[in-house]
């Protein structure tokens, strides 16, 4: 057995203060069964909305996302918070989706891949 690590992109802007970054859905264990539901029905390329989480106890700074139906399915990863913030209370954010899943046999941490891509000016 050995020890379980990931590795977490950084958010690295061009020259034109453009960003894209993936990461894996976070937190998705602790939002509501319906939710949960839902996820196992997201499709590749599916459109996701993002938001400010102040309602969150646990990460002050956490951003929820959402599908565009409106089921919360979770967290960006903790890191990218602050960086991510900016571009969501700026209204910088391009896009959001899926552009992976692995329901089979894979960590639970990895199941759900997600591009974001905006601006950070």
């Amino acid at each position: 057995m050995t020890d379980p690590y990931q590795v977490f992109p950084k958010l690295v802007k061009s020259e034109d203060s453009r960003f894209t970054c993936r990461f894996f859905l976070h937190g998705w264990k602790y939002v509501d069964k319906r939710a949960q539901d839902r996820i196992t029905t997201l499709k590749i390329h599916e459109n996701l909305k993002i938001q400010l989480g102040p309602q969150n106890s646990e990460d002050r700074s956490a951003l929820i996302i959402l599908t565009s139906d409106d089921y919360k399915i979770g967290y960006t990863p903790r890191h990218l918070n602050t960086d991510l913030s900016y571009a969501v209370k700026s209204r910088q954010v391009e896009s959001l989706k899926v552009v992976g899943h692995n329901y089979g046999i894979v960590p639970s941490s990895q199941r759900i891949l997600i591009e974001i891509k905006g601006n950070l000016v």
